[in-house]
Order: C-alpha cells, then structure tokens, then sequence
C-alpha cells in the first residue's frame, strides 16, 4: 500500500478546489494499493473558505484524511507550497510521497496516478508541460521566459509546481532556502536528480486564472533570484563587455579626427560620448552591488524548515472515511 500527501495551495479558490477533491475520490478506487491524502495550504483567502462541515457533507469515501494549514497572512502561491513541505516533514508519520499540485484544475487530477506509477526513491518527478490551455499571448511570454531563464542561468526550466517528492528526499528539499522563492528552480540549483513526465495542462474548473502578465513577470524574476550568483556574474560581464564597447569607440573616433583627419559628425561623438557616461554609471552601480551582495553572504538565510510554523495559524485534521467525522484542531503561533 503507498502512501501518498497531494499538497495543493489555495487562495480564494474553494470551489474549483471543492471539484479537486470529489474527482480524486472518485478516481481512486481504479487504482490498487494506493491511499491518497490531502493537505490543503489555505493562503489567508479573503473568501468564506470551506468548513469543516463542508467536508463531512461532501463524503468523500476513498480521501483516507483532509488536512487543512490556515495560514495567517498571504505568502503567495510559491510559498504557501513550502510551508505545506515542511509542515508535512515535521509529521512523525510513514508516507511514500508528497505530489505538489494546483487546485484549481490546471493540474489534471489523472496525471497524479501517472507520476505515482512512475516514482522512484532517488528523484523527484516533475510535469513536463505539453499542451497548453492559456491564451495565445501568454504562451509567447512564457516561451520568452523560459529562453530569458536559460539565458541569465545557464539551466532548462521545463515545468512548474506539478511534481512528486519521494519521501527520503523531502528532507532535503525543505532545507533547501531557494525554494522560498522559487520552488522548481530552488530544486534545479541544489541538483537534486530530477526527472520529467510529460503532462498536458487541462482547464480550470471555476473561475478565471490568478497568472497574468506582470504576475508571470515577478515569476520570472524570482526563478531567476535563485541563481543570483550566476547572474550576477553574467550581468557584469555584459556591462564590462559595453564599457570597453565605448571606450574603443571614443580611441577610434580620436584617432579617425586627428591622426587620419576623417571627418566626424557631431551626432556620432554625442552619441558616443553619452554612451560612454551610461557605461560608466552602470559599472558604478556594479561595484555597490557587488559589495552588498558579498557582504549579504555574511547573513543567514531564512530556514524553512524552522521558520514556518511561524506562518501557521491553524492546522485542521478531517477523516472523511469516519462516519462520526472527527475533527482534531491544533493552534500553532509562533
């Protein structure tokens, strides 16, 4: 029997996360051997969320438990999924895997038992994105995305959150500080052998999606923030490359007006010239950088895997398999 947590985020979501949750139930009875649990990260909705009473009336007959972690302020999306990780790490129970989902239909609930036949004990499974149900405008921003992430990285990028952790290996995946900004790249910089399934994004259930463009924006720069090391290196390559650009520019404008008496047009030297002093600044800005980013190396980084119950505000504990529906409820503040 495998044991398995699908740790899925919410935020003003219930509805879609309500359909979620009936179609793995129903659907886990075509699949022998396997006990699916639930654990629910509720990133401070500012909408009614669901009661416990509204998973006792649901009656789900094949959930084993719900678990529901009411966070007491909004982390966004990348970290409500953290703080899930560590909280389930801090379990003293045995399970086999944590599958990382979406609840609001994006992720289809069929390709959990695709990643679950596929599991191993020494990698991680992420969804390798196929087709696409987004707008045509925001699969040219993402595509642009992952090229800018290759770009500034040196790494690949070829899929989101949808993924499944063994259990040996989630330890190491909640000491790990990049996650807290990006949990797919966090994983790719600690090299942690990673493996690819390809799933096909489906539909949202309700609503429409919280991802737009300056959403997709902050996205993308926060994968990158993973790899500051890498690029802030590359990025001052470039700005030293256009430096000497300028100054090269400015030996060969000096040496065409007085030594081969060329003709210079006015606009050429300005154009230049302002060039240089943009060059220069940048390198300016570099040197700051560069020693508060040397210096920020001296602090600690914020560890997940103690820090987090400081964002729980409630843990509430369902068996929806129990007739008389009890309910165990723990306070945790930091």
């Amino acid at each position: 029997m495998k044991k398995i947590y699908i740790l899925t985020p919410c935020y003003n979501d219930f509805e879609s996360l309500s359909v979620l949750l009936s179609n793995i139930d129903v659907e886990i009875p075509n699949h022998a051997g396997i006990e699916i649990n639930i654990a629910v990260i509720n990133d401070c909705s500012t909408v009614p969320n669901i009661s416990v009473e509204s998973y006792q009336k649901a009656q789900y007959n094949n959930i084993n438990q719900i678990i529901q972690l009411d966070l007491n302020r909004n982390v966004g999306h990348q970290r409500a999924i953290c703080i899930g990780l560590a909280y389930l790490h801090s379990l003293s129970e045995d399970f086999d895997c944590i599958v990382v989902m979406d609840s609001d239909g994006e992720d289809d609930y069929l390709d959990v038992f695709q990643l679950v036949d596929v599991m191993t004990d020494d990698k991680i499974i992420f969804a390798k994105r196929g087709k696409r149900s987004e707008p045509f405008i925001f699969r040219i921003f993402y595509r642009l995305y992952i090229h800018f992430f290759k770009f500034f990285t040196g790494q690949i990028i070829r899929g989101g959150n949808f993924s499944l952790i063994p259990r040996n290996l989630l330890s190491s995946v909640v000491h790990l500080s990049g996650i807290w900004n990006h949990y797919h790249a966090g994983i790719i910089k600690s090299k942690i052998p990673v493996s690819y399934v390809l799933c096909d994004r489906a539909k949202r259930y309700k609503g429409k999606s919280k991802m737009n463009f300056y959403s997709l924006v902050i996205h993308g720069l926060s994968s990158a923030s993973v790899f500051n090391e890498i690029l802030f290196v590359k990025l001052t390559i470039c700005s030293f490359v256009l430096f000497f650009i300028c100054v090269l520019a400015i030996i060969s404008i000096i040496i065409m007006k007085f030594a081969l008496r060329y003709l210079i047009e006015p606009w050429i030297v300005y154009t230049v010239g302002i060039a240089f002093m943009l060059c220069a600044n940048i390198m300016v800005i570099l040197v700051c950088f560069t020693f508060l980013f040397l210096g920020n190396r001296n602090m600690d980084s914020f560890m997940l895997v103690k820090g987090y119950i400081m964002f729980i505000e409630n843990v509430k504990v369902i068996k929806p398999t129990n007739i008389t529906g009890r309910l165990k409820e723990k306070c945790m503040k930091a």
